[in-house]
């Protein structure tokens, strides 16, 4: 069950200001019959109010290939760090 007033980004209200400083990551929780995720490719854009554009990704899954997927799970690694770039790349 979700408890919304554990996990209310308005309380405290979440801020961009320094997002372009951070990495972002990536994490699973176990549910389901099946809780392990195969991820072949993640890119994650945050259009902020101000109108900045912040993109984060994970330049080793850029092409798709049998040697380029990342699992996650419980027993074998949860979280998938992704990096903060420019336009052109890398950071």
């Amino acid at each position: 069950m979700i408890e919304a007033e554990y996990n209310d980004p308005r309380k405290p209200q979440l801020d961009t200001e320094d997002l372009g400083l951070h990495q972002a990551y990536l994490r699973v929780e176990d549910s389901g019959t099946t809780p392990a995720l195969c991820l072949e490719r993640v890119r994650v854009t945050v259009h902020a109010a101000d109108g900045s554009i912040h993109k984060f990704d994970n330049l080793r899954l850029d092409t798709v290939a049998d040697n380029r997927r990342i699992w996650l799970h419980q027993k074998y690694g949860k979280q998938l760090n992704l990096r903060h770039i420019n336009e052109g790349g890398q950071s």
